[in-house]
């Protein structure tokens, strides 16, 4: 029962951040529309969707079928977000770079990002911005990643 009273709270105060920011942060529908996108419809018909946001991870939709689905990010780790999906293994892989963890080479992962992605560098995962000498960003084209 406490779990109920709590979603609601994150609900309204997503509603009420978006409603405040005048159209500048996307929906809830949109950010569920968006995550989606990133996989093919088998896939993405029964995912779960999920935002990281301050206070940590926020379900936007359960799933079914073991894959998460991502909007955009809005940090600066990325020049141009962009949705991605994860199996249970692909997730873990992500989430124990992200933590800076080798991650465990025992099991695949697989991702879909079907509609591209970008990168600041092709030799910095860390890079929040163009390396010296560097023009622009690195566009990367729909793909399905094997980790």
């Amino acid at each position: 029962m406490r779990r109920r009273a709590i979603a609601p709270g994150i609900v309204g105060v997503l509603s009420f951040a978006t409603a405040q920011g005048a159209g500048t942060e996307p929906s809830r529908a949109e950010q569920i529309r968006e995550a989606l996108s990133a996989a093919p419809p088998a896939v993405a018909a029964h995912a779960a969707v999920v935002v990281d946001g301050k206070a940590g991870r926020i379900v936007l939709r359960r799933g079914s079928n073991g894959w998460t689905c991502f909007p955009p990010s809005e940090d600066k780790s990325d020049p141009e977000p962009k949705p991605a999906c994860y199996d249970a293994n692909g997730l873990a892989f992500i989430e124990a770079l992200a933590a800076g963890r080798a991650p465990d080479p025992k099991e695949p992962g697989y991702s879909y990002m079907l509609q591209g992605g970008s990168a600041w560098s092709n030799t910095d995962p860390k890079a929040t911005s163009l390396p010296p000498g560097r023009k622009d960003y690195i566009r990367i084209p729909p793909h399905v990643g094997l980790r």
